[in-house]
Parts: C-alpha cells; structure tokens; sequence
C-alpha cells in the first residue's frame, strides 16, 4: 500500500518533492504542512500497528521494547537506497533489505549464542554497518559529483570558442 501511495498518487509525488526541496515545493504551489501532517500522521499509525503486533507476540507492553530496533530500522532504509537527507529512496527496495537485515540478525544470534554480551554486540554491529554504508554512500555521491566536473570541464575545453561562450 505505500508503494502505491508513493509511487501512483500526486500525495507521493508531492512527498518526493517536500523531501527534495522544502522551498522549491512551496514554490510548486505544494501545502507542504499539511503533507507533513498526513506523513506523521500515517506513520503514527503505522507504528501503532507495529506496537499492537509487538505487545501481542511479547503479550507486555514497555516504553523501551522498540528502541533496540531503532538502528535497524535507520540500517534497513539506508541499504534500500533512502536518502537521510530526503529526496530519494524506493518503497519496494525496503522488502529486500528488510530481508537481509534479518539474515543478518539471525547470523549474529547464531555466532553470539548464549553471550551475556550478545545484545551489546549485536547493536554494536549494526552502528558499524550503518557508518560504513552512510560513508561509502556519501564517498560514491562525492566521486559522481567530481566525474561530472571533470566531463563538463573536458566538454568546454574540446567545443570550439563560440560554443564555450554560451554553456557558461
């Protein structure tokens, strides 16, 4: 459903558009607050849903339970390809990382077995593999950023004078 919402509706284009460039939406005619309002408010209820399945399978309820999937959630939308920064990112890549997040998991439960300090590690991994995706995104978008200069750079050195004048 929030493929769909995203991807088929005028709502998920004006999402993208808020997470681009809040100014640049305004600009667009875009009621960027009410948006936002309706993403909180969808995601609230998303995360309600997910607290009744969680008090239902745990059968208690406790304010701390959910933040021990905090990285994990944070990890799971930086490998599905979601910017931080807003803007970009695919609900369906979520399913897939979802996956191997929890391959993951369950490989570090397997090694760390019956550890005292299996739950500290544990975290602890996932922190390290957030870093090292978030830094080798951020070093990727940076070499992209320079191949660029480096071609337009070429391309006005290669085009005849006349054609110089006007690309810049």
């Amino acid at each position: 459903m929030l493929w769909l919402l995203t991807q088929r509706t005028q709502f998920g284009f004006r999402l993208y558009a808020i997470g681009e460039q809040t100014k640049v939406a305004r600009f667009g005619r875009t009621n960027v607050e009410r948006d936002q309002i309706v993403t909180y408010a969808v995601s609230g209820l998303i995360a309600s849903i997910a607290g009744l399945l969680l008090f239902a399978g745990l059968n208690a309820a406790n304010v701390s339970f959910g933040s021990s999937y905090l990285t994990q959630a944070l990890l799971i939308a930086v490998v599905a390809g979601m910017n931080p920064y807003g803007g970009s990112g695919r609900i369906s890549m979520v399913i897939l990382a979802a996956i191997v997040a929890q391959e993951l998991q369950t490989g570090l439960n397997m090694i760390l077995g019956g550890w005292s300090g299996a739950a500290f590690a544990s975290d602890f991994a996932w922190g390290v593999l957030l870093i090292a995706i978030l830094g080798f995104s951020r070093w990727l978008a940076r070499r992209s950023v320079r191949k660029r200069r480096v071609e337009a750079t070429e391309e006005l050195v290669q085009s005849p004078p006349s054609q110089a004048a006007t690309l810049s």
